[in-house]
């Protein structure tokens, strides 16, 4: 087994049995470091969901859906729709512990003076959510995180809820 492999299986396993996303978060670090230059040219978010998805599939320890569409009351009887941009639902026979609902946001590096007000935004947009949503807001053992990648880097935010 590799070392990249056991780091992903370790991962899933923090994540599932401690609620702890940080050492998946290392692991696309891992990942990203491995790539191109040309890689890098138009690098958004969606391949950071693409890592982790890639990382927690294999394990089958979760359903994944990502991009779920959540349904926000707003003023005036009318509901609008936003889209969390992964969550891991438990998935029978595997009962983890925790269940998680991730925000990811990428900032190239030579942007990274505007990663604070992007995390806030983040942080902002995942509440209303967890908040507002019928769904989201009866999950069991439910962990949320959102997590800002500025170039390599990506640190996680944990919300109290």
């Amino acid at each position: 087994m590799t070392q990249l492999k056991r780091d992903v299986d370790n991962g899933v396993e923090a994540l599932a049995l401690d609620g702890d996303v940080k050492p998946l978060v290392e692991y696309t670090e891992k990942v990203l470091q491995e790539l191109a230059v040309r890689d890098a040219v138009r690098f958004d978010e969606k391949y950071l969901k693409a890592i982790f998805t890639s990382a927690v599939f294999n394990s089958g320890v979760y359903t994944i859906r990502n991009e779920f569409e959540v349904k926000v009351p707003m003023k005036a009887g009318h509901t609008g729709k936003g889209f969390v941009d992964l969550l891991l639902l438990e998935r029978p026979p595997y009962h983890p512990n925790f269940q998680a609902v991730m925000e990811f946001k990428y900032v190239k590096k030579k942007d990274a003076n505007q990663a604070e007000n992007v995390k806030q935004k983040a942080i902002k947009q995942l509440q209303n959510y967890l908040q507002r949503d019928d769904f989201l807001s009866k999950l069991d053992k439910l962990k949320a995180f959102v997590i800002v990648f500025v170039g390599y880097k990506g640190e996680v935010i944990e919300l109290k809820w």
